[in-house]
């Protein structure tokens, strides 16, 4: 663990680097999800729940 540890700080320049580079298809990524956060559109629209909360 201690040779992991030298290792890490030895290379945190190129391992910031290497970090913010990930970050940019990780955004854009993230930018092109779409969630849908409405759960009332999975239901099927004849079941008896839906006509209990529409009506």
């Amino acid at each position: 663990m201690e040779k992991f540890g030298k290792a890490v700080v030895k290379l945190r320049i190129p391992i910031l680097i290497l970090a913010l580079i990930l970050m940019i298809p990780a955004y854009l990524g993230m930018q092109a999800t779409r969630i849908n956060y409405d759960m009332l559109t999975y239901l099927p629209r004849r079941s008896t729940r839906w006509r209990a909360r529409t009506s």
